[in-house]
């Protein structure tokens, strides 16, 4: 464990990770039973694991105060601190305060106790320096959370660990690289492992065979199955060296090399290989509408920050799922690369929506809006030709003053018909010629917006002279 060297090198004593299915510690299905770890080393009580169904345990109970506590002991080390992995659920000003008693027995009688800082945020570590370190004590953590609207949504932990001094050098394992992504059938290249010079060899163990396996002393790795794996190097403590650890995660995919190879699987849960290119059409917040030639499909999860053209390569781990009965979407993105370049998307420009647009990021031009459209996720109507144009600000996009704009947004599908989900605006600027009258046996001319004369006008907006009458003109 990488954690300093010499006399400040800490070592862990004891570490309990909470994950689905787990036979480390008792079932628990509510906010109110003490329970304990199975090789009894952690009691706790207040906090809920949905009977081993969540990767944490949660506190906070929906109309009822509550006190959730956790305790561990008896050290013979010297605990210098304790480690809790705060998960995604998390709210500060749902927990009054926190304590930590220390105490010679598990009651906790005569305990000496240290108010608390609360956690930083979700997803992050929560370490607990234990003020002078002694041998053979009790630990306990509690908190105070008045009622809560709702279960469970206060505080939530994923892992507790507990840390203490020692005079052995750190093995400092470690490899480059967090997680590799490969496709089923290929092979891959294990990151590179580094340790303290002298620390012993580790031995190199996969936590799913069924997914990849590991060669025991090189750390080779063989990719078997689809799936997740965490490949580990680990050592036992020696007399001059800590224990080593340190892992990284192996996802394999099902390769698909289209959008339309992502639609056709049928399973959500199944791991995919993105393995094709995809250009951002529209960015907001954690969804990305991005295409691949003609075909569009939308990316919802923690991703980098792109922009509109950004190109985001092949090499990547999601699962297909179709949002709303009608949207193609990649959920749950692992290792999305940064984008490599960026070169523009222009959205095709329509007249008016049909279903063939469905799930495609388009353009309509000169839609009328008769007043103001909403900044909030509401539906409205603009105008295109006389004919009613259904549209909806699903990702609340910042409203426009009445007027004529060019609109551009994605076309999805709601109660059977097609809706427009506006992404921007663009106000039609009015060239200011006005109409006169005509010569109705004049030729007629035609010229673009740049005033250039067109003699065979294609699809888009031009100016339309015939004698004296000039107007602009829309042709289809």
């Amino acid at each position: 464990m990488l954690l300093g060297l010499g006399a400040n090198a800490q070592e862990v004593l004891s570490s309990i990770e909470f994950k689905q299915n787990s036979t480390d510690y008792e079932k628990i299905g509510n906010y109110t039973d003490t329970w304990k770890s199975t090789d009894e080393k952690w009691v706790f009580k207040g906090f809920n694991n949905n009977k081993n169904g969540w990767d944490f345990i949660a506190g906070g109970r929906k109309n009822n105060a509550s006190e959730p506590y956790f305790y561990t002991g008896v050290y013979a080390a010297p605990v210098s601190k304790i480690v809790i992995g705060i998960a995604a659920r998390y709210t500060a000003s749902a927990i009054t305060s926190a304590t930590l008693y220390v105490a010679d027995t598990n009651t906790f009688e005569n305990a000496v106790k240290t108010s608390l800082t609360l956690p930083t945020g979700a997803n992050s570590d929560w370490t607990i320096t234990i003020p002078n370190p002694a041998e053979n004590k009790y630990y306990k953590v509690g908190l105070v959370i008045p009622s809560q609207k709702s279960n469970g949504q206060a505080i939530s932990i994923n892992k507790i660990t507990v840390y203490g001094k020692s005079d052995k050098a750190d093995a400092e394992y470690a490899f480059s690289k967090a997680s590799v992504c490969a496709p089923l059938g290929s092979s891959i290249d294990a990151p590179d492992f580094t340790c303290a010079e002298g620390a012993p060899a580790p031995e190199y163990v996969s936590s799913n065979t069924d997914v990849a396996t590991v060669n025991s002393a090189t750390g080779a790795v063989t990719i078997v199955g689809v799936g997740t794996a965490e490949i580990s190097a680990k050592s036992e403590s020696n007399d001059k060296f800590l224990a080593g650890s340190a892992s990284y995660k192996v996802y394999v995919g099902q390769p698909v090399n289209s959008i339309a190879e992502t639609m056709a699987i049928t399973d959500k849960a199944t791991l995919l290989y993105i393995n094709y290119p995809l250009t951002v059409a529209f960015k907001n917040f954690n969804n990305t509408f991005a295409c691949n030639g003609n075909d569009f499909i939308q990316v919802y999860g923690t991703q980098p920050a792109y922009t509109v053209g950004d190109v985001i390569p092949a090499g990547w781990i999601g699962c297909y799922d179709l949002f709303n009965k009608t949207t193609p979407e990649i959920i749950n993105p692992i290792d999305m690369p940064e984008a490599t370049e960026n070169n523009g998307f222009t959205p095709a420009k329509v007249s008016e929506i049909t279903t063939a647009d469905v799930n495609k990021v388009v353009t309509i031009e000169n839609v009328v809006f008769a007043e103001a459209t909403p900044s909030t996720k509401d539906n409205f109507t603009g105008t295109v030709n006389g004919s009613e144009v259904a549209m909806r600000n699903n990702y609340t996009i910042k409203g426009v003053e009445a007027g004529t704009y060019n609109v551009t947004g994605v076309v999805a599908i709601y109660s059977g018909k097609a809706q427009f989900n506006v992404t921007g605006y663009e106000k039609v600027v009015d060239t200011g010629i006005a109409d006169i009258v005509a010569d109705e046996n004049a030729p007629v001319e035609y010229f673009n917006l740049q005033g250039i004369r067109v003699e065979n006008p294609e699809n888009g907006l031009y100016i339309r002279r015939q004698g004296n009458k000039v107007t602009k003109v829309i042709v289809k």
